[in-house]
This record gives structure tokens, sequence and C-alpha cells, in this order.
């Protein structure tokens, strides 16, 4: 019995600091969520990440907003204010990304089209040939025809994807 309390206190002190890191973590979590929501620079063109940043930062004025509202330090004049002026910037820049969008839909169209149909699909500048080429890679793997439903498989497969059924005997060694 008297080694019992040491322990117990231990114990009480060791909890205690537990749940003082996972609410410190939970802290800097929040803040590195923020500072990592920025898309990268070498995928996205200078205007298109400043609109997506933009973007982003409006999405979290807006939620902070209603936050203080429901807070009470916000009143529902200013409230309605300040929502509307952040919705309507957050519509233009949208609007602004949907414009930049535009010129790529006919190629993106065509693409699928192309693909759809079984054909080979063009490389075209920008990261697309990457996609083209493992599309034509994609139709030239080798595939199996399950005897139960007649889905196509890999050819490694062991079992049907879409059904289940054994596809091949394991071999035992």
């Amino acid at each position: 019995m008297p080694n019992f309390l040491p322990i117990l206190f231990i114990v009480l002190a060791s909890l205690a600091l537990i749940f003082t890191l996972l609410w410190l973590w939970q802290s800097v979590r929040l803040a590195l969520v923020h500072a990592m929501a920025t898309p990268a620079k070498s995928i996205v063109s200078a205007e298109r990440g400043a609109l997506l940043s933009e973007k982003q930062a409006l999405l979290l004025a807006l939620k902070d907003l209603e936050a203080e509202r429901d807070s009470g330090k916000l009143s529902s004049e200013d409230f309605s204010q300040l929502n509307a002026q952040y919705r309507a910037r957050a519509l233009a820049v949208l609007r602004e990304l949907d414009a930049l969008l535009a010129p790529h839909r006919a190629a993106a169209k065509s693409l699928l089209a192309a693909a759809a149909n079984g054909k080979e699909v063009p490389a075209v500048e920008g990261g697309a040939d990457t996609l083209a080429a493992a599309s034509v890679e994609a139709k030239k793997a080798p595939v199996v025809v399950c005897p139960s439903c007649q889905s196509t498989n890999d050819r490694d497969a062991l079992f049907c994807k879409k059904c289940g059924t054994r596809m091949a005997t394991e071999a035992v060694t």
C-alpha cells in the first residue's frame, strides 16, 4: 500500500502530459493545415495559383465569419454585409478560375472522346502527354476474361474484380 500513492501520481501526471500534448498537437495541426493548403507552384501558373490562394482565403474567411456570428461577436447586420461581400468576391474568383480553364476544355473533350472510342490518345503539351502514354499502355496490357461474368481483368488477377470468382489456380510450392 505505501507504493501505491507514488504510482498513482505518476500515472495521473503522465495522463495530464499526454492530454496536454494532444491539445497542443491539435492547435498546431490547424495552423499547419492552413499553411499547407496553398497549391504547388510548379503545377499551376502564377495567376491560377494566386486565384486558388485567394479562394482558399475567402472560404476560410467565410467560415470565420460564421463562427464569429455564432459566438455573438458579430451582429446580424454586420454579418450579412460582410457575408455578401465575401461571397461576391468568391464568385468572381471562381468565374476567373473557370475562365482560365475554358481554353483547355475542348482539348480535354477530344482526349476523352478518343479514349472512349478506343483510339490512340494524341500527345498534347503541358503534361497531358504522360497521361496519353499511360492510357495507351493500359490499353496494351494483357487482360483475362472472367468465365462467370465475362468482365475483363488484369492478366495477374487471381479473382475477378466484378464477381469475385477465382480466375486462376495458385501454384502450390
